[in-house]
């Protein structure tokens, strides 16, 4: 996928994220540079290895179960979201628990997210119902990737998984998906994925032939499968019958999966439909969540660097982290491992290749920083060793202010940043509130929010 973005902000966050995250930083000063965002947490389906189509199927037989809220995210918290991160986000995946189409609000998403220069993508089941000009105003948006789940080739096979999903009018979408892009000039990279499984890995060639036919992307998945029937030809064998108490060498694995960095604390986020922000996008239950956005009141940033963050990220750096000894979080038994932990972290390729194609060496700081991502501790020593501050800008000029509010100048001068600080009385009773009522993290990230933002006008 091809990332837009090109202010420089947007790329010393992103370094900056990786040397909080390689040094186990517990109050962080960046922001995610890739996250989710769920526009639905509803789906029409009743997939067998989701939470939502369990939670489908069990009301379906008259059992009542509830894993979290269901319903659509509103502008309101998207637009204060964007509003918020948007400087710095690179990507937005427009999906995780539910169907992104049912939420007829999300083309204005996307209009909004692409505003920012933010990459985006969507995965859909596409089987509902679609009317032409909604398929135009989608497409019409600038959605990068649309990525449709039809794991077979006839209903037959279809239906195994994609319980209650109609094959005919999902295949009926997505070619008159890629016919509306081809007639409306675009680039929209339209994806076949096909999760593999026992019963449809007879389809494979036939799905990879059609979707050559009609101009999309094929893409052959591996399913998260516990059922050892469900497993294809060249997985079987892979669960085991008779699972055993762990060993001592299992126990000490799961304990290494808390003492190395989780990029979901630093580097990425995942934005639920009703505004909570979750650890991770693997936790289906709602009381795992870390903070609920509400517009207006509390944003992101007050989640982002809240206790049960702080708790986790020092877990996992092996810090303690004083006065919240007591305080438990999902990430303290994190049972996802590092394939989750990093789950995103392959879109650091790109960021550094788009880095390279809008600055060149005309920035051999930031140049030197992206040459040795693939190296942490030559990275954070690297850092350390220029100190980031010089990531910022060019000279500091602080701006005091006098009591009637006139610039009382002082000039302090290092190789590269500029500061304009108004130190007004109504500043500093908005900080005092701010200490009062959220806290000391929320204040030092606000201020460092605040000073980056002066830095780049």
């Amino acid at each position: 996928m091809y990332f837009p973005k090109s202010n420089r902000s947007a790329f010393v966050n992103f370094l900056r994220s990786k040397y909080e995250m390689w040094t186990g930083e517990v109050l962080v000063r960046t922001h995610p540079s890739y996250m989710g965002i769920d526009p639905s947490s509803i789906c029409q389906l009743r997939c067998p290895l989701c939470p939502t189509g369990v939670e489908n199927d069990e009301k379906k037989s008259g059992r009542s179960i509830s894993f979290r809220e269901r319903t659509f995210l509103n502008l309101e918290i998207f637009d204060s979201l964007i509003d918020e991160l948007g400087e710095y986000l690179f990507l937005v995946m427009f999906y995780n628990w539910g169907e992104p189409l049912l939420n007829k609000e999300l083309p204005a998403m996307i209009r909004k997210a692409k505003s920012f220069d933010i990459a985006t993508e969507i995965h859909t089941n596409l089987s509902l119902p679609l009317t032409d000009p909604f398929i135009d105003d989608l497409l019409n948006s600038g959605i990068d990737d649309v990525a449709a789940s039809l794991d077979g080739f006839s209903q037959a096979t279809y239906q195994t998984y994609r319980r209650g999903g109609n094959f005919e009018l999902a295949k009926n979408n997505i070619e008159r998906l890629a016919k509306a892009r081809d007639r409306l000039g675009l680039k929209t990279n339209i994806i076949w994925n096909f999760l593999v499984f026992s019963f449809n890995e007879h389809d494979i060639e036939s799905t990879r032939k059609y979707c050559e036919q009609i101009g999309i992307t094929f893409n052959r998945r591996e399913a998260f499968i516990d059922r050892p029937e469900w497993l294809p030809s060249y997985r079987k064998g892979e669960l085991d019958p008779n699972p055993t108490v762990p060993t001592a060498s299992e126990n000490a694995a799961t304990q290494k999966r808390i003492t190395t960095p989780c990029a979901w604390h630093y580097n990425y986020s995942m934005v639920n439909a009703n505004g909570s922000i979750s650890p991770c996008c693997a936790p289906w239950e709602q009381k795992h969540d870390f903070g609920l956005i509400q517009p207006g009141q509390i944003g992101f940033t007050d989640i982002w660097n809240n206790n049960l963050y702080r708790k986790s990220r020092g877990a996992f750096a092996g810090k303690r982290v004083k006065g919240l000894e007591k305080l438990d979080t999902l990430c303290l038994r994190c049972p996802y491992g590092h394939d989750i932990q990093n789950q995103y972290s392959f879109n650091d390729d790109q960021v550094r290749q788009r880095f390279l194609d809008v600055y060149q060496d005309t920035e051999p700081l930031l140049y030197r920083a992206f040459s040795l991502l693939e190296n942490p501790q030559a990275f954070t020593e690297f850092f350390q060793a220029n100190s980031i501050d010089n990531f910022a800008t060019a000279p500091v000029l602080v701006t005091f202010r006098n009591q009637d509010n006139s610039p009382k100048l002082n000039r302090a001068e290092t190789s590269n940043s500029v500061f304009r600080l108004p130190f007004s009385k109504t500043w500093l009773n908005q900080a005092l509130q701010i200490w009062r009522e959220k806290g000391l993290g929320v204040l030092i990230h606000r201020t460092w929010q605040y000073i980056g933002r002066t830095i780049q006008k």
